[in-house]
């Protein structure tokens, strides 16, 4: 199936049921300087479901090789749609009509001008049992796998991205994806939430991707490049993916803000809706369902993070090896406490601290997360449970994104973590800055053993400051920390709170550089305001 020039894709599925695509090759042919002109791939909109695409090649043409998802055009004042659901992108939404050959701009913005002023646009029900199996696509100008688009998020307003459910993605090829970047950068509003790479999703529920090679999208690393991300879902999986090279670096430092992560997971678990008034918000009721788990992936980033997961719910992290090169584009706040390799914020909060009626004092010092922040006990977010376990994670910053790394690793919880088994190495480039933490955990209850931390040791200068602060800060009303071994100190807190004179554990943790680990930092210092 060779596509034309033309803003649609390839195929086109639009409410449709028990299909399967299989053994087919949807390519689209070069227009001017080998770039194509057209959509091309295959469009899975809104309405479709029983869906199976296997064993196909999908290559070149200017958008997504898979597109999931659609959106209508309404009369702002509501009645019947203006157009059919089947409506392929156009200049209004998905695509930036900038230059001779545009690129996919990600944002599906309400229409604000000449006779289109009174129309908006919505999504389509999206997609539901979905299966991609086994293909090959490569080459095209913007992601591997995506929704049409999304929608700009405001604070305190409640918007409907496309949602996909029951999708599983596996033992594809993904690779030499997002050929072809918009050079505009999104506008802020809708920066918080679109991303491009290897696989991008918006809303989902049940999804599974697992056993599939995401290798090398992106021309660089000045455009933010994800290997897998999705903005939205709970009881998620991903598991035994290859996802390596994606965004590599060049000799530039600099880079447009957006979204660099291995494994990107913005808001999973229940979700959190903000409210009419400052700091309030609602939750989705319980569902018993874990809000992500992440195993057995191979992660090799070279700008962003390996792995960052924000939400409310389980968080089952084991298995992985996560290495990262780097942070890329944010600004000196967002930089200064952060994890620069894996980050993982769960606002979830333990059965015990929801019978408080004010946060610990540390607590109320956790930097914002990419979702609304609690400001007091609520019972509505129960269940902060982290899990991170047999992970082996590298930081090995490239020159000059090693300056001044507050910590690589940095997992927080209003409820319980469990840090146990992981080894961590760091290796900063030569003369390139100071490490403050490798890795700093924080929760209500926290336990970390049987670690291995393996940082740079020795001092800056003969008489300066050691290159490597600390190896492990843990902090936590109930705190166990022992048994692990690590280059430089390791730092163990308990709360005033608590008056167990077991409290915290902190025995038979093994240190090759002792020297200055009395030198404790305030503990506010820690977190940022």
């Amino acid at each position: 199936m060779i596509g034309d020039l033309s803003a649609a894709a390839n195929v086109l599925l639009v409410a449709s049921a028990q299909v399967v695509v299989r053994d087919c090759l949807i390519a689209t042919p070069p227009g001017v300087a080998a770039i194509s002109r057209a959509w091309g791939g295959l469009h899975i909109a809104g309405f479709c479901h029983d869906v199976l695409v296997e064993r196909c090649e999908i290559r070149e043409g200017l958008g997504h090789g898979i597109t999931l998802g659609s959106v209508r055009r309404v009369p702002a004042a509501g009645g019947p749609s203006s157009t059919p659901p089947t409506t392929p992108p156009d200049n209004s939404s998905a695509v930036d009509p900038g230059g001779d050959c545009p690129g996919v701009g990600g944002g599906l913005s309400d229409f604000d001008a000449g006779d289109q002023a009174s129309v908006r646009l919505l999504a389509d029900l999206g997609p539901s049992d979905v299966r991609i199996y086994n293909n090959r696509i490569h080459k095209m100008g913007s992601s591997g796998i995506s929704v049409l688009g999304f929608f700009p998020e405001e604070e305190g307003r409640v918007v409907q991205q496309i949602a996909v459910s029951s999708l599983v993605i596996a033992d594809n090829v993904i690779e030499n994806n997002y050929a072809h970047p918009s050079e505009r950068a999104p506008d802020e509003g809708l920066r918080a939430v679109v991303a491009f790479g290897g696989i991008v999703l918006a809303d989902v529920e049940r999804l599974r991707i697992h056993d599939n090679k995401v290798w090398n999208n992106g021309g660089d690393h000045r455009h933010p490049v994800c290997g897998i991300y999705v903005l939205h879902g709970e009881n998620l999986v991903i598991e035994n993916n290859d996802i390596r090279g994606n965004g590599p670096r060049v000799a530039d430092d600099g880079g447009q803000s957006g979204h660099r992560a291995g494994i990107a997971l913005q808001q999973v678990g229940r979700r959190v809706t903000p409210g009419e008034r400052p700091s309030s918000f609602t939750v989705e009721a319980e569902s018993g369902l874990p809000a992500a788990r992440v195993r057995g992936n191979v992660v090799a980033q070279p700008a962003g993070r390996a792995l960052q997961i924000y939400g409310v719910g389980p968080m089952f992290v084991e298995g992985n090896v996560l290495v990262s090169e780097g942070l890329v584009g944010l600004s000196p706040d967002e930089r200064r406490f952060a994890g620069h390799c894996v980050e993982i914020h769960n606002i979830g909060q333990s059965s015990e601290l929801i019978l408080l009626t004010s946060f610990p004092e540390f607590m109320t010092t956790f930097p914002r997360p990419a979702l609304p922040r609690p400001i007091s006990p609520e019972w509505t977010l129960h269940d902060g449970r982290v899990l991170f376990t047999g992970n082996q994670v590298r930081f090995s910053p490239v020159a000059r994104a090693g300056l001044d790394v507050f910590s690589a690793t940095r997992i927080l919880s209003y409820g319980d973590v469990a840090v146990l088994g992981n080894q961590f190495f760091t290796n900063l480039a030569p003369d390139d800055g100071l490490l403050l933490h490798d890795t700093v955990v924080a929760g209500w209850s926290t336990r970390v053993t049987l670690n291995r931390w393996e940082d740079p040791p020795g001092r800056i200068t003969r008489s300066g400051p050691h290159i490597t602060t600390v190896s492990a800060t843990t902090v936590g009303f109930m705190n166990v920390t022992s048994l692990n071994q690590a280059t430089r100190c390791i730092h163990v807190y308990g709360l005033p709170e608590n008056d167990d004179a077991d409290s915290p554990i902190d025995d038979d943790n093994q240190v090759f550089d002792i020297e200055d680990c009395t030198a404790m930092p305030p503990l506010a210092e820690l977190f940022g305001p």
